[in-house]
């Protein structure tokens, strides 16, 4: 994806249109059921391979909802992982304490959203 950070903050901005084209997006339109479904039309799924039960990481990001297929690690990637853990720094009571604060700090600011 591209570097640059800019959303339009309506449809009718006139940088818009190049900012949808930048990331690929169709004018195709879903609509969001009260279950808070939506239906991927059939030719995206094709195009990105998603099969029915597929798992899909969802996000947001810049005014974009982002779907993902969900692809397990192989067995060579989940070693690698395993193995890099093993050369990070013994965690210090600071540390503790510095995430401590941290978790404090955004169940103050979810708290007073």
């Amino acid at each position: 994806m591209p570097s640059q950070s800019f959303a339009p903050t309506r449809f009718g901005d006139g940088d818009a249109a190049s900012y949808w084209s930048r990331y690929n997006l169709t004018d195709m339109l879903t609509t969001l059921s009260t279950k808070g479904q939506a239906v991927i039309p059939e030719s995206i799924r094709e195009q990105a391979r998603l099969k029915t039960g597929d798992k899909l990481d969802v996000g947001y990001i810049n005014g974009l909802v982002v779907l993902r297929k969900r692809v397990p690690l192989t067995p060579a990637q989940a070693r690698a992982l395993i193995l890099s853990g093993r050369e990070l720094p013994a965690q210090t009571a600071e540390d503790e304490t510095q995430v401590r604060e941290a978790v404090a700090a955004v169940r103050r600011r979810r708290q007073a959203a």
